[in-house]
């Protein structure tokens, strides 16, 4: 299992930091980590809205209307 670590770490991790640190990399990489709250917050809306368990579900319903 060394042997495997020691051939990632020096021979496959100097061509990824260098396709890493390119403009576009870094430009998708910072546009993924700002939309990533709201998609996170909108999943827990959708769970809310569609909540597995009926019996919760049958409560939440009524303020799900609106």
């Amino acid at each position: 299992m060394n042997g495997f670590v020691a051939f990632i770490e020096e021979k496959l991790m100097p061509v990824a930091n260098k396709v890493g640190m390119q403009r576009h990399m870094v430009a998708i990489r910072k546009g993924i980590i700002a939309t990533l709250p709201l998609t996170i917050v909108g999943s827990f809306f959708t769970i809310l809205l569609n909540f597995p368990i009926e019996s919760v579900a049958a409560v939440i319903e009524p303020i799900g209307r609106y």
